[in-house]
């Protein structure tokens, strides 16, 4: 996110780190970037309603507001809440760990966002109950039935 130093006169590279591609901002890290959005794809289950949402908008807060609701209840409702806002955190942290660390797989990103949505809910006591009837290692391999049980 170079544009600062831009506006201060410095001129330097500013790609996307995640993808490699377009110029890094604000906006295309969190809503056009390719690999964001295979991310989101991934977890969200290529859901046509989160597609249509994302390849309309290109704010980040209206994605958030708008985040379609989802017909599952239990351990499923709370991660689906969650979702986007994982994505998010996870791209900007991930983006930053690529620049001072290590590479980048959209594979590892997802295992990320569950594991990130597995600590999140063991903030609220409300989620407690229906945390404890899993582990986290049944979560990450069972996402889709939890997301989209039946």
């Amino acid at each position: 996110m170079d544009y600062r130093l831009k506006g201060m006169g410095w001129h330097m590279a500013n790609k996307c780190v995640l993808c490699n591609g377009e110029e890094e901002t604000v906006v295309h890290l969190f809503m056009g970037c390719p690999s964001t959005l295979a991310i989101l794809k991934n977890v969200s289950g290529e859901r046509d309603e989160v597609i249509q949402l994302l390849q309309d908008q290109q704010d980040a807060m209206v994605v958030l507001k708008q985040w379609p609701k989802l017909q599952v209840s239990g351990l499923g409702s709370y991660i689906w809440t969650l979702l986007p806002y994982a994505v998010l955190w996870s791209a900007w942290s991930m983006r930053n760990e690529v620049i001072f660390q290590e590479g980048f797989s959209v594979e590892a990103a997802t295992m990320r966002i569950k594991a990130t949505l597995w600590a999140w809910l063991a903030m609220l006591p409300e989620n407690l109950k229906e945390r404890s009837k899993r582990n986290f290692i049944s979560l990450a391999r069972n996402w889709q039935a939890v997301l989209w049980p039946g």
